[in-house]
C-alpha cells in the first residue's frame, strides 16, 4: 500500500474497505455467464430438498445491487515477495506491505455481523459461481488476475442488514475500527524507498507502541511488467 494509506490505518486505528463496485475488476460479485445456462449441485441439492424455486434473471438482477453494499479489504497469500504485486498496488517508492496471518486479519471482523472471508478462487466464465450466498460471486475472478493470489474479507456497511443505506456518492469506502497492533507482524518497504522513508514508517510505529519490525523489501529492482 502508498504510505500515507498506512499512516491513515495507525492514526486512525482503522482499515480501509472499498466498495465492491469500485474495484477495478468489471465483473467483481457478478455471477459468470455460465449461471444463466447451469447450477452448482449443491444448489440444485438445496432447490430440491427444500422446494425452492430458482428464478435465475432474480438471482442475478440482486447480485448486481449488492455490489454496492458490500465492501472489501484485499490481500496477497505468498511466503515470497512479487515484483508484479509491488508495480501493481503502489503507486511511489514510498509504499509498503504489511505482513500478517489469515487469523489476525479475521480477528478484525469476527465481532461483527454480515461478514464474509476467505481466498479467492481463479476460474473462467464457464465454471458457475455459488448461489446459495450473496458474499459468494465476491470470491471468484478471472484467471487473469491469478498472480494476485488473494484473501479478502468483506463486510456491510451496517452489521447484517445488506441493504443498509448507502451514498452511492460519499460511500465509496468504509473504515473498520482496529488495533493495528494487533495485525502487523512486520513491514516491508519498497524496492526502491528512500532511508528516510524506512525511518519515518519506524517512528511512526514507535510512538503508537507497535512492535513489528520494519524491513527493507529483499527485491532489488521492480521491473515493469
Amino acid at each position: 500500500m502508498d504510505g500515507w494509506k498506512f499512516e491513515h490505518l495507525i492514526n486512525q486505528r482503522a482499515l480501509y474497505f472499498r466498495r465492491s463496485d469500485k474495484l477495478e475488476d468489471e465483473m467483481e460479485g457478478k455471477y459468470a455467464e455460465s449461471n444463466r445456462r447451469f447450477s452448482t449441485d449443491l444448489w440444485n441439492r438445496f432447490v430440491a430438498a427444500n422446494s425452492v424455486q430458482h428464478n435465475r434473471q432474480a438471482q442475478e438482477e440482486d447480485a448486481l445491487k449488492f455490489r454496492y453494499f458490500a465492501f472489501i479489504n484485499c490481500w496477497h497469500l505468498n511466503r515470497l515477495e512479487s515484483a508484479s504485486m509491488w508495480n501493481a498496488f503502489c503507486k511511489t517508492p514510498n509504499s509498503l506491505a504489511i505482513v500478517s496471518t489469515v487469523r489476525k486479519v479475521a480477528s478484525i471482523v469476527q465481532q461483527r455481523k454480515g461478514f464474509a472471508l476467505g481466498r479467492v478462487h481463479y476460474e473462467y466464465q464457464t465454471v458457475p459461481r455459488p448461489e446459495w450466498s450473496r458474499f459468494g460471486p465476491h470470491f471468484f475472478k478471472d484467471p487473469k488476475f491469478f498472480e494476485e493470489k488473494e484473501f479478502r474479507v468483506i463486510v456491510l456497511k451496517d452489521g447484517e442488514n445488506p441493504y443498509a443505506d448507502v451514498d452511492l456518492e460519499k460511500d465509496a469506502g468504509v473504515c473498520v475500527p482496529c488495533d493495528p497492533a494487533s495485525i502487523i507482524n512486520e513491514v516491508v518497504v519498497h524496492p526502491s524507498a528512500s532511508y528516510e522513508f524506512r525511518d519515518r514508517i519506524k517512528q511512526l510505529l514507535r510512538d503508537n507502541g507497535i512492535l513489528g519490525g520494519v524491513h527493507r523489501s529483499r527485491l532489488t529492482m521492480v521491473s515493469e511488467l
